[in-house]
């Protein structure tokens, strides 16, 4: 008898022990018992300890099955399973099927987890035991007994000894829900953006035609037109632009958003159409005693860029100048040219705006709340398509504002750009720059 281990009662102290005895017989030459030689040791020190080291230990595992977490401990070097808890061993049901009662304690992770299949999760794991950093892998998928796909965010820690790594311990979070859910957006996204490429494909040829009949009946029935007739058709004609505007922009977002808007780039005066554009839209601001102040420090540039859509950026920040400027104020258009570059700024003397909402102005229908802002027209999408177009562009934008003392919008471009050879356009402007000026202006209250 070796090593056995009893546990005995001291009746008078009301004391447990603990003695180990062990027995060895001694035989002669004839191998008959000579003597034997017992051994009794006090081990009770010994085997307290022992006890309260299991019950710790499966306190733990308690504790750890009652967490509603897959987490296991795996050995290093060996990738070992050491521990894991139900959680972990539901998991293992869903990707081996319910009839799984193997005991993977002790075995190989890659005994369970095929790693042709799992190769980067594996790989990830050998790197947190080499390096003794802590590792997140955000998005695992994993493949149930029935192909289901099932996503993890699992985390890696490691634990060391002496600076080398002894264990690996791992958690995860099952995310399948988040990620089939961001999936679904993705899908309704994208069917939203189809049905208003639609709908805008489908609006825009009428009312380009009702527009173009409106020029055609001022040009050749111009002399019949009596005052109200005039009013009535005034009214169609600015609503009609207000619609081809929304209609342009909505192309412009639904483009950025696929990364398909198209540069036509080419060569043309910027100092020459700026001050057309300036002085064009001096008409609108005129209504309001606004003056537009035009500035340059060169008389001429041949820049090579997309004219048309510098024409679009440039009316935007105009037409915000002056729907969000009072009466008898001034806008400063400011045309700086250089080398490899020019830079375009207009400041208003208009209501401004906290520097804290900076950001948010370039986002899809965002409207700063002022009084001004509140009595001015407009959809908040114009921002939006400065910036889609300046990013098209490689251009920057800087906005400068003060609460009370107006804004000051800076686009840079370069002088020269490489022609791009993306997905072909739709035309999301008209030809002529009175049409256009027309009707990016046409929702300015004056």
């Amino acid at each position: 008898m070796k090593n056995k281990v009893y546990k005995v009662k001291n009746k008078y102290k009301n004391e447990i022990k603990y003695i180990e005895i062990n027995i060895r017989p001694i035989f002669n030459e004839q191998s008959k018992l000579k003597y034997t030689i017992v051994n009794v040791k006090d081990v009770t020190d010994k085997k307290i300890h022992e006890i309260l080291l299991n019950r710790k230990s499966q306190f733990i595992k308690d504790v750890v099955n009652t967490i509603d977490v897959p987490i296991a401990v795996i050995n290093y070097p060996s990738l070992k399973y050491k521990l894991i808890n139900k959680k972990y061993k539901e998991v293992l049901k869903v990707i081996k099927g319910e009839n799984f009662k193997e005991d993977v304690v002790g075995k190989n992770i890659t005994d369970i987890f095929s790693y042709l299949e799992n190769k980067d999760a594996i790989e990830k794991l050998k790197y947190v035991g080499e390096t003794g950093k802590n590792y997140m892998l955000l998005k695992q998928k994993i493949l149930g007994i029935d192909n289901k796909k099932i996503f993890y965010k699992i985390g890696l820690i490691p634990r060391k000894v002496n600076g080398k790594t002894i264990e690996i311990h791992v958690h995860a979070v099952d995310i399948s829900n988040e990620i089939n859910t961001n999936l679904m957006l993705k899908k309704i996204s994208k069917d939203k953006d189809d049905f208003f490429n639609v709908i805008s494909h489908e609006l825009r040829t009428p009312l380009t035609i009702v527009y173009s009949s409106l020029q055609l009946a001022y040009y050749v029935y111009k002399k019949d037109i009596n005052p109200n007739i005039d009013k009535i058709l005034i009214t169609i004609k600015q609503n009609c632009s207000r619609l081809l505007k929304l209609i342009n922009n909505v192309f412009v977002i639904l483009q950025g958003k696929e990364g398909a808007i198209k540069i036509n780039s080419s060569n043309f005066d910027i100092v020459e159409l700026t001050e057309n554009i300036v002085t064009l839209a001096n008409n609108y601001a005129k209504r309001k005693n606004i003056s537009i102040i035009f500035d340059t420090n060169k008389e001429e540039k041949l820049v090579c860029i997309d004219k048309e859509k510098y024409q679009r950026i440039i009316l935007n920040l105009l037409s915000n100048a002056i729907k969000f400027t009072s009466e008898n104020k001034k806008i400063f258009v400011c045309l700086n040219i250089k080398n490899d570059y020019f830079e375009l700024s207009v400041k208003d003397q208009g209501v401004g705006m906290p520097k804290n909402k900076i950001s948010a102005i370039f986002d899809r229908f965002c409207q700063i709340n002022t009084t001004l802002s509140r009595e001015a027209e407009g959809t908040g999408l114009g921002l939006n398509v400065v910036k889609l177009l300046l990013s098209s562009m490689e251009g920057k934008i800087i906005v400068k504002t003060e609460e009370n003392k107006g804004s000051e919008f800076i686009i840079k471009l370069n002088n020269y750009y490489k022609k791009s050879n993306n997905t072909q356009e739709i035309s999301i402007m008209e030809s002529d720059i009175d049409k256009i000026v027309d009707i990016e202006f046409s929702d300015i209250n004056c």
